[in-house]
């Protein structure tokens, strides 16, 4: 028996926030050009372009395998290594930079990873058709990690850039330009020193110590600063790190320090240029302040540098852009729910519902049964309400007969008679689209947390495929990538021979569903979307398992599995009505209805949308949404 709680959850490392995201620095790229060496030679197995400034190579070695990120994101952008494979589909894996690395890299070797130029964010790799030092290079990779000028560029056998992420021309730069065709020349150096020339200590706090003499009145400098400022390859975060280590206030002035803390920084600034040439670091990170330190500032210690430094730059990214497509999504939906309210209402007024026409038969059959009542020119007649008994007064046209006016009213009635077979079925089919929207709206309120980017983007394009939204400008590229991603993982999962499980099994490890364990050790699937959902309750769930919604308000579909020859008890399935009824619109409420069946007695009406069940046969649990383990642990999404 398993512990209740979340499935299939490995530590990461704590993400930052995106304001304080620690900047990718020589350091680090020193760091990780000593661990790529463990990778050389690297057989290139597979290449794509994963997102607009993101590309991965699939090296494989006799060890093993991995993927090797290389991000030029202007504020992300860096080095690292992963297990799993980029996402796929999207519509930069058809763009003609990501084309030509694979055509150009796909099956050669990674024969050497360098840093041509000490203290500057520049990375080379070189493949070959053969390992060996004698090989002379196909084509080298140049990575250039400059903030917003970030670059990778790809140089064919003479050094001549053959293709680049992004081309600098005459009219961007003035300083340099990089243009395919042309020789790459490696950036211009940035200003400092070089750390390398002040290696005695009085040498080397006199440096310091003059910059800050000659700081503006006013603006007092640190010795964080001056030691940024003074050198090149040196960064806030590495400054910070060297004066944590040797118990030196950062923001102090150089003035400020004794003999014996200037012995200690300069003990710790040689133990970093150690580091930096003999490739050896100590990675630490910190969770509370979001850093990380390649010299062993902090307590944790980081295992596996380029595997985390992936995961710490990855993070921030694919929450941002999940953060900018929630609020394009929620507005998108909030202006359609708008528009189908008001289609609503209009069709309600031409009669779409209610029995007006029954009403109006009704006011004719009491004219023709008052006939003999009615004075010629007559403006009105009391006559008595079958129904009611009560004396009710029908105006009449003083231009017509009684028998004139009583078959314009059966006219009327027949004419709103048509009108309401007509609306009726469009009205049904627009509160059925507000249903389903009503859906959506809530799964973006509580799609938060870490953001759950492909989840989202299954929301934009059921939403698009719906025209509730326009298609983004890429969505052809994205489509065709899609599909060519599909393709491929079919072909695979039949190379593999499956899971071994069924088809069921199969998708819930690939699938992005809420995951969760009973007190009893059953397994919890919540959707995310209504694509997830559909797919959890028409696709995923098994005769015998266990389906949940909130009953009567729009919410997540829930799955639990119960093996065969095995019972949900009741511990389990309060479990997962709490769970059903804090992934709903009831999540506020001190208790909510659930909705229980047996997936067997679930369909699907034809036409229906995403999500948009039909359940024949149900029972009712209370599920208390504040007592689910989503809301004890505090959990977002």
């Amino acid at each position: 028996m398993g512990r209740p709680g979340h499935l299939g959850h490995l530590p990461q490392p704590t993400p930052p926030s995106q304001q304080s995201v620690q900047s990718f620095d020589y350091t680090a790229l020193v760091a990780a050009s000593a661990e790529l060496q463990a990778w050389v030679p690297a057989k290139v197995e597979a290449v794509v372009q994963h997102a607009e400034s993101g590309a991965a190579l699939r090296l494989r070695t006799l060890a093993g395998s991995a993927w090797l990120h290389l991000s030029w994101h202007a504020r992300y952008a860096h080095v690292g290594l992963g297990d799993a494979p980029p996402p796929r589909g999207a519509a930069a894996e058809l763009y003609g930079f990501g084309a030509q690395l694979s055509s150009t890299l796909r099956g050669l070797v990674l024969t050497r990873v360098w840093l041509p130029t000490p203290y500057e964010r520049v990375l080379r790799l070189a493949f070959a058709q053969r390992a060996g030092e004698a090989e002379q290079p196909e084509a080298e990779l140049v990575y250039e990690c400059m903030a917003r000028y970030s670059n990778l560029l790809l140089l064919g056998p003479g050094g001549a850039v053959a293709a680049a992420a992004h081309q600098v021309g005459q009219r961007m730069s003035s300083v340099r330009h990089v243009q395919v065709g042309a020789a790459w020349e490696p950036p211009p150096q940035a200003g400092g020193l070089d750390p390398e020339s002040c290696t005695d200590l009085e040498a080397w706090r006199a440096t310091l110590c003059q910059l800050a003499a000659a700081a503006p009145p006013g603006k007092p400098m640190t010795v964080q600063a001056a030691a940024v400022r003074a050198f090149r390859g040196v960064s806030p975060q590495l400054a910070r790190d060297l004066a944590a280590l040797a118990g030196v206030p950062p923001h102090a002035a150089p003035a400020e320090l004794s003999p014996e803390q200037w012995g200690r920084l300069h003990e710790q600034w040689c133990g970093w240029q150690g580091r930096l040439a003999s490739g050896s670091f100590s990675p630490t990170a910190c969770a509370a302040s979001g850093t990380y330190s390649l010299v062993g500032a902090h307590q944790r210690a980081v295992p596996a540098p380029l595997a985390f430094l992936h995961a710490y730059y990855t993070a921030p990214q694919q929450a941002e852009q999940a953060g900018g497509l929630k609020q394009q999504l929620t507005r998108a939906v909030a202006s359609a729910i708008t528009r189908l309210q008001k289609k609503v209402a209009a069709l309600q007024r031409q009669g779409g519902e209610g029995d007006k026409h029954g009403a109006t038969q009704k006011l004719a059959d009491m004219v023709m049964a008052n006939v003999y009542r009615i004075e010629p020119g007559a403006a009105a007649v009391d006559v008595e309400d079958w129904d009611t008994g009560e004396v009710v007064r029908l105006p009449l046209d003083t231009r017509k007969t009684a028998v004139e006016a009583a078959e314009e009213l059966y006219k009327q009635a027949r004419k709103q008679r048509r009108a309401a077979n007509q609306v009726a079925p469009l009205l049904a089919a627009a509160r059925a689209e507000l249903d389903y929207l009503a859906e959506v709206e809530v799964m973006l309120a509580q799609a938060e947390g870490d953001g759950h980017l492909a989840a989202l983007q299954e929301v934009q394009a059921d939403l698009v495929a719906g025209k509730y939204m326009k298609a983004p400008p890429d969505a052809a590229l994205a489509d065709r990538a899609a599909s060519k991603a599909a393709t491929k993982a079919r072909r695979a999962a039949k190379r593999g021979g499956g899971n071994g499980a069924g088809g069921s099994d199969l998708s819930t490890t690939q699938r992005d569903y809420r995951r969760y364990q009973s007190p009893n050790g059953l397994v919890v699937l919540v959707g995310r979307n209504s694509r997830q959902n559909d797919e959890l309750t028409m696709k995923v769930a098994q005769p015998g398992d266990v389906w949940m919604h909130a009953r009567g308000v729009p919410g997540a579909h829930l799955v639990m599995r119960v093996p065969a020859g095995q019972s949900a008890e009741d511990g389990d399935l309060s479990f997962a009505a709490d769970l059903a009824a804090w992934f709903s619109k009831s999540r506020t409420q001190g208790k909510c209805d659930v909705t229980v069946c047996d997936p067997r007695h679930i369909s699907k009406p034809n036409g229906a949308k995403p999500g948009q069940v039909m359940v024949r046969k149900e029972r009712v649990l209370v599920g208390r949404p504040d007592q689910s383990f989503a809301a004890r642990s505090g959990e977002a999404d």
